[in-house]
């Protein structure tokens, strides 16, 4: 019969703690448990806008950069500018930095910045308090490239010197850090809570490790499976795990359950064990293929990490069933049945509320769901890129100064004459130049660079007039 291994109940349940103590080893030293985090987290592969984003890239060729606002109480003092060159030189000399563009390296002073249509974009805050340091990196790698660039940060911020972060690469490697915390918080958590509650519960030490080992071992093999067919659900990596834990002790919940119910009805004698996985089965093996189906669903989203993970889960349903009827029935058969419930007044009534039709409860679920309605028009369905990060973390308060002092988020635009002539006469140049002006007056962008902007810097130089 389905769980009934050869061997002992005891000998059995210490092979089963044995194999779950050798899966975290394996998990522990051979599984990449860092969430993966991608740009086109939400797109498949074949979604026009990021076919649409490649060509672009195609096109104009383009390298990571992060952009590092500092803010000052007198940006034009020259102890400011004495240690913004200080700073820029030591990101210079970090391996992964290509270039820093500051108001000491690129524009020739800062009042030159102040008065340059382009460097007075890039460099300078409206409000003129703080100035940023544009900063183009080798490459994304941004778990190599942003820790040393943060104790450089650490070492140079004080009161007079506040330090703001943003771009790609620093956003990337935020969300792939608290991405990973949550995995170990999530793990934890629901190991811990889990145990305490069953044990609150069950009141028995072989139910309570045998619930944790069925449940742990599920969630260690559904990672093995995952990292070595290289599913990777990207950002819900932390949230596998602890999907097919519960999966698992869904299952067994009703077994225990049930083997009570068994011993119950026979008190005397009794495979009470087998009465359970008999009683149990079926109603177990269609809840574990609603939620395969119900994951597998996933295959119809647009998002590859979100399509993996919904395999990964539904890999997961199965071994959840495979763990719950094959491991946790051995550390039953350990275990006694209570003759009394603790709460015998408590169980009473609360059979006898369900076991009663009541008229009274379709309409209050009636009137719940109505309420429900009335707060559909509060429901924020367009939610700021802010919104997503907690308010006063470092992440969110450097988006919101960069965003404030220029604009966090990039958007690239590529201006083609639908006649396919060229933009280099004088015509072109003034629909550029309205289509700049235009995109400046809206009141969600930031600072805005263009062709236009390039050639009317270059206007300033000496002799410009010779220039065509």
């Amino acid at each position: 019969m389905v769980g009934r291994l050869p061997g002992s109940p005891r000998t059995r349940a210490a092979a089963f703690l044995l194999l779950t103590a050798v899966c975290a080893l394996i998990v522990y030293r051979y599984v990449n448990l860092t969430p993966t985090v991608e740009g086109a987290f939400f797109f498949s592969s074949d979604d026009p806008q990021v076919q649409a984003d490649r060509e672009i890239h195609r096109i104009f060729p383009t390298q990571a950069q992060l952009i590092i606002s500092v803010a000052a109480p007198d940006i034009r003092s020259p102890a400011y500018g004495s240690r913004i060159q200080a700073f820029a030189l030591e990101l210079m000399a970090l391996p992964d930095v290509i270039s820093v563009k500051d108001i000491r390296h690129g524009p020739d002073n800062l009042q030159d910045a102040f008065d340059s249509p382009l460097w007075r974009r890039l460099l300078i805050s409206d409000d003129g308090r703080s100035t940023n340091l544009i900063v183009t990196l080798t490459a994304e790698n941004s778990a190599e490239t942003i820790p040393p660039m943060e104790k450089l940060i650490a070492k140079y911020e004080s009161e007079d010197f506040r330090i703001a972060v943003s771009g790609i690469p620093y956003v990337v490697e935020q969300i792939r850090r608290h991405s990973a915390r949550d995995l170990r918080i999530f793990s934890a958590a629901s190991l811990v809570l889990f145990s305490l509650l069953l044990a609150l519960i069950y009141r028995s030490l072989p139910l309570v490790v045998g619930t944790v080992t069925a449940c742990v071992l599920a969630a260690l093999l559904t990672l093995i499976v995952q990292g070595f067919t290289r599913l990777d659900p990207g950002v819900l990596l932390a949230n596998v795990g602890t999907i097919v834990f519960v999966l698992a002790l869904s299952h067994i919940v009703f077994l225990v359950a049930n083997w009570r119910e068994a011993a119950r009805e026979n008190p005397t004698g009794g495979d009470w064990v087998a009465e359970a996985l008999r009683r149990t089965g079926p109603a177990s093996f269609w809840a574990m293929v609603t939620t395969l189906l119900g994951f597998l669903s996933l295959f119809l989203a647009e998002a590859r990490p979100l399509r993996q993970f919904g395999l990964s889960v539904a890999v997961g349903a199965l071994i959840a069933i495979g763990c719950a009827y094959l491991v946790f029935p051995s550390f039953l058969e350990l275990a006694a049945p209570r003759r009394k419930e603790r709460a015998p007044g408590l169980v009473t009534e609360g059979r006898r509320l369900l076991a009663h039709r009541h008229k009274w409860l379709l309409p209050l679920c009636g009137s719940l769901v109505l309420l429900g309605f009335l707060g559909l028009p509060q429901l924020n369905t367009d939610p700021s890129l802010l919104s997503f990060f907690a308010a006063g973390s470092p992440l969110r308060q450097g988006l919101e100064r960069i965003d404030r002092s220029g604009g966090s988020s990039p958007l690239d635009l590529v201006v083609r004459d639908p006649h396919g002539a060229k933009l280099n006469t004088g015509k072109a140049f003034e629909r550029l130049w309205a289509l700049q002006q235009e995109l400046e007056r809206d009141p969600a962008v930031g600072v805005v660079m263009s062709l236009p902007v390039l050639l009317a810097e270059a206007d300033r130089a000496p002799l410009s007039f010779l220039l065509t």
